[in-house]
């Protein structure tokens, strides 16, 4: 066989096919050797009160992980099907056949190599795309959590935020932050005492980690402040969900806390979005506190003046949860 390659000056096809079903192997083993070594890590390093949320979010991660290992998958046995036709037809060369003919089948060779060197690319691809998904995952795994409150870190929080900001500028998707401030936080200590604070800090964080959706994130971001980044959700979903919030932290702890959201718009930094969210809460604040604020564009806009409901005076909070609850589906 070589022999006949030689000859007829054709190219090396499964030098070229084995080099791609190599890349492939080696992804694939990578792959599974990485997800051992993340389930080990998130039995040793993840805080016991935030390793409920965090499993959720390592699932979600893990099955994109999976889809692009099927999606290789699929494509690397059209591939081989297609090396397995021409591997017959060389056998069947390999006979007395016109010299004319090896000229349509070094046509054919060409049309195999093209495919080939197309799969080398999308491996190299899908590598940077496990790499970014890694550092995402590893972030989630609670690497870079709050050591009070078990809620992410300000760190953690850009890192996700650069993730779906990237999504917005390439899909189009929708991406908002909501930054919740406690109200009179700094006289409650003053007053109550630091340990009865920190308490207080611990409830407000597990309170919203625990009513926010699976692909949120919460983090403490300064003293009393939290920053909830919902990837997914525009604008009005965003204030839906931050109202809900206002109301269950004040029904389960007695205190008030203000907010401000934003929606990220196109080519937008995380440092933009999260300043223009810290406008809507000083909005929120100047405003009269315990309430929820927007910016959007050059406008401030209260809850209740951007979230219209069809029914009577006092029906409002009713209305939001009901939005709310749709939004979290």
């Amino acid at each position: 066989m070589d022999t006949i390659f030689t000859g007829f000056n054709l190219p090396s096809i499964p030098a070229t096919v084995g080099l791609a079903a190599v890349a492939t192997i080696g992804y694939l083993v990578g792959l599974r050797t990485r997800r051992r070594m993340l389930l080990a890590k998130q039995a040793t390093d993840i805080p016991t009160t935030a390793k409920p949320r965090t499993e959720q979010r390592t699932a979600i991660v893990a099955k994109e992980l999976e889809s692009i290992a099927e999606q290789l998958r699929r494509r690397l046995a059209e591939h081989h099907r297609s090396v397995a036709t021409f591997q017959n037809r060389i056998a069947e060369f390999c006979q007395s056949r016109p010299k004319e003919e090896w000229v349509e089948l070094a046509r054919e060779a060409e049309g195999i190599l093209k495919p080939t060197i197309k799969l080398a690319s999308e491996l190299a691809q899908a590598y940077d795309g496990i790499r970014r998904q890694s550092t995402q995952l590893a972030t989630q795994l609670g690497s870079k959590t709050d050591a009070l409150t078990g809620a992410a870190t300000r760190d953690a929080l850009v890192e996700m935020l650069d993730v779906h900001l990237a999504m917005v500028r390439r899909y189009g998707r929708s991406l908002s932050a909501a930054i919740f401030d406690i109200d009179d936080f700094g006289q409650t200590n003053e007053t109550r005492g630091r340990a009865f604070g920190d308490r207080t800090l611990r409830d407000v964080a597990r309170l919203i980690n625990d009513s926010i959706r699976e692909t949120d994130l919460v983090a403490r971001v300064g003293g009393e402040e939290f920053v909830v980044a919902m990837p997914g959700a525009d604008l009005d979903e965003a204030l839906i969900s931050a109202e809900r919030l206002r109301q269950i932290i004040a029904q389960r702890t007695g205190l008030s806390v203000s907010v401000g959201v934003a929606q990220a718009m196109l080519n937008e930094t995380q440092a933009a979005l999260l300043a223009r969210a810290d406008v809507a809460l000083n909005g929120a604040k100047a405003a009269g506190r315990n309430q929820v604020y927007a910016q959007e564009g050059d406008d401030l806009v209260a809850f209740a003046d951007r979230i219209q409901d069809d029914e009577p005076a006092g029906g409002s909070a009713a209305a939001a949860n009901r939005s709310v609850a749709s939004v979290r589906t």
